[in-house]
């Protein structure tokens, strides 16, 4: 049996969907709180079951602000294994075949998959999917929606592409906007029946369920339906066929089942198992990692018949996506984020007087660097092109008259790109393309830095950690009497340097030849150019160590190097999944995908489709799912005053046949993994009185009870009922140790009725690692003190973040953050920690929060490593009075 949690509508509001975190299990996301927005539209949560489918490390002083490479937690494939890709020849057309489903590689069997994580729409996969969803093209989100933010190199990472106050309000303004326009423009393609007339009913029920379908990527369970048809009632009762029409597609868009891409829970999981994920599932992966939107109808059609069950038919559906045009939004969407080409929107330069008496402009440059890397990337990645050999060996540059004036001799083209096949010593691949070498260089010189950090980094996938917090990071003024390597010198000369840019500059003066603008000089400053460099510490490849003069020829040396390929399908395996590579089995996996893209001479539609064919594409982790258990009622624990407010209540209204509930009525929206829960409760028989929920943790009751007590327009719009009934608290550090916990969330009825679990109560809860701990001991005067450690490194100084009235998730306002520094021999006992340990921390307030007013401080613990970050108990904040400054 398949368990869903069914959620209609991202919920709207200050707070909305900031309950969804990236790395949430095999589950739906999850509604948040929503903001006190008259005009949202949602349809509340309901559970229900599926219906069966088988039926330079400086920042720039005048480019892009961004620095240098993010942190990575990669596991690596081993260094000597390679694999041969699978050579059997596939059919025209692949049937499926009832008794062969999806199997495991027995090379990666014992391995658990990585997590199926929720995966919130980039603002490309919006645009993409709602332009398909309404029959459009749209760039409100790029245009709109705040930028995402990266991890690992990509904005599609689920631990750090998360939700925000100003996201949801510019999601729930393009969900108006996009409603209006399609009913304004489109409505006889998006629902006929209501430009034909006839049975206004049987229209409703058909567009819903069309509109549904495709903007959820599957078929409706059927309270799904239900509740979208709710929303077509609610629009045409005030505004005919066109606003029911309009108010279902801002209920679609709005939903989490559209803004993220989910798996389900399914009962019977076993934990620790790899999971066939469903042919929806796939189909929806599989059409947002090669088109960057959603499935098509042929596609959802492969899903249901059973297609996509084995790795012979999901490869079948991806050879013909990737021969699709829509293919281009993927290949460009992958290249702009791997290879930085975003900066180019921000970067700066100074012109020398030739370009700009020439009527060259920045912005002009701006737009034709990115031209023409688009250009180069298509030509070398898209078949007939050279692939991997194409991108880091092609001599040529597409150029338009503004490029043919900055590089000489180039040919010039006003209304096209044309390729440039410069000379041969000048030019090999993405390296010493112009777009590249002028995002990475300063605004008026090059930069040996950046240059030699990009290919340790993109092409080498080996990070390089960013300076001491001692060291002066600027880099050295001009000198028109040296070169630029020899003003760089120092960094090898300085003891605190050397030990990394040993590994960086030797790679970064191989590109002197080219200046900040990517034109090739011979001389700077009137002295010869020395772009003589070594390439040293290619793990796994020291046949690609040694020096080399120039670009050219360490580009040469890069593109025979199997880890360079190894590394280009680890960044798209990254892109692919969403997440980093820290899985047991992404080791086993990336050795395959990688081995297969190296076998295939480096074509990139080869390794697309190993990445498809493999095991952590196809399957995910069993999580277990507990069916909620009947709550007792003679629990003293539930026995709860809750005087009955007062102040008259205003009528409700009920549909015939539908009586009041006489128990509360809620539902229980998510857990993240730092322990912050949401939902929502109300007793229908005084819905504006603000309930308790009982929390349970183990069958152990947590103290003390949180209310319902947080602003839901989005629960109040749809069922009628005024007042608050929202919440939001955090589990006790005691769950949140790594191990599998069982939650329930009781309501707590205001009279006599039975108590009940709110929907989604009990399940069972499990954070993907030990959280880090910690207590706020005192808040006096102008100091605060406590402890905190990370248990999956106790030793390793932990920085504590400290909240003003507020902690982060409420919009507390930041005070700073300090690190544990200090000796706790009482804490060390009680938690076993090593006796090296100093879990100890104190923090000095700033003098603006010295105001002598009551307030509240709030703590939070930044996990060591790549996990989630705690709230440090007490969670709900200790007391304060501003001391004086």
């Amino acid at each position: 049996m398949r368990h869903r949690p069914i959620l209609i509508a991202c919920v709207t509001g200050l707070f909305a969907c900031e309950a969804a975190p990236g790395r949430v299990p095999t589950s739906s996301p999850a509604t948040g709180d929503a903001a006190a927005d008259s005009d949202s539209v949602t349809v509340l949560p309901v559970d229900a079951a599926a219906p069966d489918a088988s039926s330079e490390l400086a920042p720039d002083d005048t480019n892009s602000a961004d620095a240098g490479p993010e942190p990575e937690d990669v596991a690596r494939p081993p260094e000597d294994a390679s694999l041969a890709p699978d050579d059997t020849a596939l059919p025209d057309s692949i049937a499926p075949s009832p008794d062969t489903g999806p199997t495991i590689d027995p090379e990666c069997a014992d391995l658990q998959p990585g997590e199926a994580v929720a995966r919130l729409l980039t603002r490309l996969e919006y645009d993409l999917a709602a332009g398909d969803l309404l029959f459009t093209t749209t760039t409100i989100a790029r245009d709109t929606f705040p930028p995402e933010n990266h991890a690992l190199g990509f904005e599609n990472n689920a631990d750090a592409h998360l939700p925000s106050p100003a996201l949801v309000e510019a999601q729930m303004e393009a969900a108006r906007v996009l409603a209006d326009d399609t009913v304004t423009h489109r409505l006889a393609q998006v629902a006929p029946c209501a430009v034909q007339g006839g049975d206004a009913a049987a229209c409703r029920d058909a567009v819903t369920a069309e509109l549904g379908r495709r903007a959820f990527r599957r078929p409706l369970a059927p309270i799904e339906h239900a509740l979208l048809k709710l929303a077509w009632d609610a629009g045409a009762t005030t505004s005919g066929l066109a606003g029911g029409v309009a108010l279902t597609i801002r209920t679609a868009l709005l939903s989490p089942q559209f803004l993220y891409r989910v798996t389900e829970v399914l009962a019977g999981d076993v934990e620790g198992a790899a999971i066939p994920l469903t042919g929806y599932e796939l189909a929806e992966r599989l059409s947002f990692f090669l088109w960057s939107s959603m499935p098509d109808d042929e596609l959802l059609a492969a899903a249901a018949s059973g297609l996509l069950d084995t790795a012979d038919g999901l490869e079948s559906e991806a050879r013909r996506l990737l021969t699709h045009p829509r293919a281009l939004d993927t290949i460009d969407s992958f290249h702009r984020q791997w290879l930085e080409l975003d900066k180019l929107a921000h970067i700066e330069k100074t012109l020398p007087e030739g370009l700009t008496s020439a009527g060259i402009t920045i912005e002009a440059l701006r737009e034709s660097w990115r031209e023409s890397m688009e250009a180069f990337v298509h030509s070398a990645v898209l078949p007939p092109g050279d692939g991997l050999a194409g991108l880091l060996g092609s001599s040529t540059v597409y150029v338009d008259d503004v490029l043919a004036v900055v590089h000489a001799g180039a040919p010039s083209s006003a209304e096209d790109y044309l390729p440039w096949a410069a000379p041969e010593a000048e030019r090999a691949g993405l390296l010493t393309q112009p777009a590249i070498l002028a995002i990475l260089a300063n605004g008026s010189q090059s930069s040996p830095i950046r240059r030699g950090l990009f290919v340790r980094d993109r092409l080498l996938c080996q990070p390089i950690p960013p300076p001491p917090a001692d060291v002066v990071i600027t880099p050295p003024d001009p000198d028109p009497n040296a070169t630029t390597r020899e003003r760089f010198a120092e960094h090898t000369a300085n003891e605190k340097c050397a030990g990394c840019h040993t590994l960086i500059d030797p790679i970064g003066f191989g590109f002197e030849h080219y200046d900040h603008l990517g034109r090739w000089r011979d001389t700077e400053n009137g002295l010869p150019i020395d772009a003589t460099g070594a390439l040293t510490w290619v793990q796994g490849d020291p046949a690609a160590e040694g020096p080399f003069d120039g670009a050219i020829e360490l580009a040469d040396r890069l593109a025979a190097s199997p880890r360079v390929a190894s590394c280009v399908a680890e960044h798209w395996y990254r892109f692919a999944m969403g997440r980093g590579t820290s899985a047991p089995a992404d080791g086993c996996n990336l050795t395959q995908v990688s081995g297969a893209f190296v076998a295939a001479g480096g074509d990139v539609t080869e390794l697309l489709v190993a990445i498809v064919r493999s095991d952590a594409f196809r399957f995910r982790p069993g999580t277990p799912w507990v069916p909620p258990e009947p709550v007792d009622e003679s629990d003293p624990a539930l026995v709860i005053p809750t005087p009955v407010p007062t102040e008259e209540l205003p009528p409700i209204e009920v549909p015939p046949g539908d009586p009041i509930p006489t128990s509360p009525i809620g539902f229980w929206d998510s857990v993240q993994d730092n322990g912050l829960v949401s939902g929502w409760a109300l007793d229908p028989n005084q819905p504006s009185y603000e309930l308790f929920i009982v929390v349970r943790v183990d069958g152990q009751t947590v103290e003390p009870y949180p209310r319902a007590d947080l602003p839901r327009p989005d629960v109040n719009q749809v069922t009628g009922y005024v007042g608050d009934h929202g919440f939001r608290f955090v589990l006790p550090s005691s769950a949140l140790d790594g191990k599998a916990h069982t939650l329930e969330l009781i309501a707590v009825d205001v009279g006599d009725s039975p108590n009940v679990q709110l929907v989604g109560s009990p399940k069972t809860f499990q954070v993907s690692s030990a959280l880090p701990r910690g207590f706020v001991d005192v808040v006096s005067g102008a100091t605060a003190a406590g402890w905190a450690y990370d248990p999956d490194s106790p030793t390793t100084s932990l920085t504590v973040r400290l909240y003003l009235d507020a902690p982060s998730w409420a919009g507390g306002t930041l005070l700073g953050e300090t690190t544990t520094t200090g000796a706790r021999p009482d804490v060390i006992a009680a938690f076993s920690l090593p006796a090296e340990s100093l879990p100890g921390w104190s923090f000095t307030m700033p003098a603006w929060a010295l105001d002598g007013k009551a307030h509240t401080v709030y703590a939070e613990g930044i996990d060591s490593g790549t996990g989630t970050s705690a709230f440090i108990e007490p969670t709900g904040g200790k007391a304060w009075t501003g001391g004086t400054p």
